[in-house]
């Protein structure tokens, strides 16, 4: 399964092009809470958004950040390739888009015939993009089983990324198959997935203007 406009190929010592085998757990822990560890995030997941739904490929976007990178992809592909992209949120909204969400259990708002009517328009492998402070603010603080078991049923359609905070990271980290960290330090935001391999995160600019991640090893 690509991964569109990052540089994960550093982190996990894969192939590049960057790709990771479907049915794999990326979780990405903030390890500190700032502004720019937020647009380091966001700039991740809204590369690998565009990525996916510009090749035909669906995104189901379970997240605080939704709507930024709704706004996003809205200026860069066209209509029919935005049909591939799906929004959940606690709301009751007639919206062939947008998932409505009941806020009493994980499972109850995304059964299987949810998801297969949300993302039929869509090629598969499929990308599922959860954020554990948007999870508490619909369920509270016990989503955790619920969520282990949803990504279980549908992790063999495409890939899942999970972005967590500290206290969800220490909860769910075995869960994951790839773990990437990002921290604030005065100001630089660093990024690893390993102790002895620690990155400095920069943007990088295209030819059109489009900002990608690019990671510098600090020695």
């Amino acid at each position: 399964m690509p991964i569109y406009g990052f540089e994960i190929e550093k982190l996990t010592e894969s192939s590049s092009p960057p790709s990771v085998p479907i049915g794999t757990l990326i979780m990405i822990h903030r390890e500190s809470t700032s502004s720019q560890v937020d647009q380091v995030v966001n700039l991740i997941k809204n590369n690998i958004a565009l990525g996916t739904v510009s090749a035909g490929r669906g995104v189901m976007d379970v997240t605080s950040s939704s709507y930024e990178t709704s706004g996003v992809l809205v200026n860069c592909v066209d209509a029919e390739k935005m049909k591939n992209y799906v929004i959940a949120e606690k709301s009751k909204k007639n919206n062939p888009y947008i998932i409505n969400l009941e806020g009493k259990s994980l499972i109850d708002d995304f059964p299987q015939e949810v998801l297969d009517f949300f993302m039929s328009y869509s090629e598969r492998p499929d990308v599922y993009f959860f954020s554990t402070d948007f999870l508490s603010f619909v369920y509270g603080d016990s989503y955790y089983g619920d969520l282990v078991n949803l990504i279980n049923d549908i992790r063999s359609t495409g890939i899942v990324i999970l972005i967590a905070d500290q206290d969800a990271y220490e909860r769910l980290t075995h869960y994951a198959n790839i773990t990437i960290h990002i921290r604030d330090y005065h100001g630089f935001v660093l990024v690893h997935s390993r102790p002895d391999a620690l990155y400095l995160s920069m943007p990088d600019y295209t030819q059109k203007g489009w900002p990608r991640l690019k990671l510098h090893m600090l020695v």
